[in-house]
């Protein structure tokens, strides 16, 4: 069984975590549907696939424009999961990061998901390309939120 973590937003990402092997394939949130399609195709002929979709949700003060095309992108992503018959369960950021953050002594919360990833794979960078200096906060929030269903999802 995979468990496939998916922060939805324009800058999120993809993580695809093997429940028996704990290892994992990501990739940054493509910015066009033919790259995510590759990658929910190329996910589901591993073997059986659950998805696990951080919720969407508009924030304070963002923009009609921004949280239009927020909830356009995450509409698509739900019906290329739907067309592909991944199964999918909507988990919200508060939910997951419950759960996860427990025990971990930081307060910034992107920080803190870091720190988790890090602890889970100690050898990953989580870079977006082989370019990015930095690691990709989508691609840590996607494996961690892969990790959540893995853990707590109750689907083996």
């Amino acid at each position: 069984m995979y468990h496939l973590g998916i922060d939805p937003g324009k800058s999120g990402g993809l993580a695809l975590v093997c429940a028996k092997t704990k290892k994992f394939w990501v990739m940054a949130m493509p910015d066009n549907f033919l790259d995510l399609k590759f990658f929910l195709e190329s996910a589901n002929d591993r073997g059986p696939v659950h998805a696990w979709v951080e919720k969407a949700q508009v924030f304070p003060k963002q923009g009609l424009v921004s949280a239009f095309n927020y909830g356009k992108h995450f509409g698509e992503l739900c019906s290329a999961l739907t067309m592909l018959e991944i199964p999918y369960t909507l988990v919200s950021p508060v939910t997951w990061t419950k759960k996860m953050h427990l025990g971990v002594g930081i307060k910034d919360p992107k920080k803190k998901t870091l720190a988790i990833a890090r602890r889970l794979y100690p050898k990953e960078k989580f870079l977006a390309t082989d370019r990015s200096k930095v690691p990709h906060s989508g691609i840590v929030d996607a494996v961690i939120i892969a990790r959540y269903g893995l853990q707590f999802g109750g689907i083996k």
